[in-house]
């Protein structure tokens, strides 16, 4: 039974998981091969440069001449400095001097051409979605909201859309946002997504949509908008509540990743009352009337409302 092996195994600095076969040791520590990663890039590490307990890249050391900042090019060895969710390093002076990034939220390190999204180099760079891609993470979506217990079978095939689409194929509570269902007759028969977005953005956006799916396959009877919108938004950060990272520097085992964190939040300030509104009037029923997200689904289910 590995289950009652695994404990007696030796475990993984970073992860927490049992190691089987190959490992690495380095800072007197025991790492599976794929968890030990830079301090500050988090790429994987065959050498490293051992800095204050932590082991950097030969690009991220911060006594290296080649580890500047992202804004100003200037040597950061030795000084003390910022860093975004994705890891950009940059010099304390700059810290809310550029504009956030339109996606994660974190700081963009750099001007946006007149006119152009605002985006950070990470999300940037994480745009080239395709449809093989898309139907891929549509299958972590499913398996990640399948483990605080909204199992959804066979979900309906992801479709990457323009804006113009979404808005012609979408209800009017979804006009102008980037997902929506296409419905035939009652039945949701396909997602669309807003191309061009990033690959966080696609996967929290699944996630809302298949909160929808999930309503019709159950037998919900037909919500008020600010009541599905909530339960939909609720997927989204019960989605986003599984994305997780284990930070070295600390002992507490894993933790919900900071851009993940950064989404959430923008779920609960989101000022539209259908959308923003539906996921507070949610999230302060199940507060005050002490109820799980399953069971106020239950109660949704019987009166159509929110549990008081």
């Amino acid at each position: 039974n590995p289950d009652y092996i695994d404990p007696f195994k030796p475990r993984c600095s970073l992860c927490e998981k049992p190691i089987e076969g190959f490992f690495i040791l380095a800072l007197e520590q025991k790492f599976h091969k794929d968890c030990f990663v830079c301090e500050n890039c988090k790429k994987p590490l065959e050498e490293f440069v051992e800095v204050d307990g932590y082991a950097f890249c030969e690009l991220c050391d911060p006594n290296s001449k080649d580890f500047v900042c992202a804004i100003c090019d200037l040597p950061l060895a030795g000084k003390t400095y910022e860093k975004n969710l994705w890891g950009e390093t940059y010099c304390v002076e700059h810290d809310g001097l550029f504009p956030k990034c339109e996606s994660c939220g974190t700081m963009s390190c750099q001007i946006p051409d007149p006119g152009a999204q605002v985006l950070c180099k990470h999300c940037r760079e994480n745009t080239e979605i395709d449809a093989e891609k898309a139907k891929e993470i549509c299958q972590r979506v499913v398996a990640d909201l399948a483990k605080v217990g909204l199992e959804i079978k066979d979900p309906p095939p992801v479709r990457l859309a323009t804006q113009a689409q979404i808005n012609e194929l979408c209800i009017k509570t979804h006009k102008g946002y980037s997902s929506c269902t296409k419905f035939s007759g009652k039945r949701p028969v396909e997602i669309l997504v807003r191309r061009g977005m990033v690959l966080e953005e696609i996967e929290s956006s699944i996630a809302h949509e298949l909160g929808h799916f999930y309503l019709y396959v159950r037998g919900f009877p037909q919500l008020k908008p600010m009541v599905e919108e909530g339960v939909c938004e609720t997927f989204r950060a019960k989605f986003l509540e599984q994305q997780m990272e284990i930070d070295p520097k600390f002992g507490f085992g894993p933790q919900m990743r900071a851009d993940a964190m950064e989404r959430k939040k923008k779920i609960a300030e989101n000022s539209n009352m259908i959308f923003g509104g539906g996921y507070r009037g949610l999230a302060d029923a199940m507060k005050s009337e002490r109820k799980t997200f399953a069971q106020a689904l239950d109660i949704i289910y019987e009166t159509k409302w929110f549990p008081r």
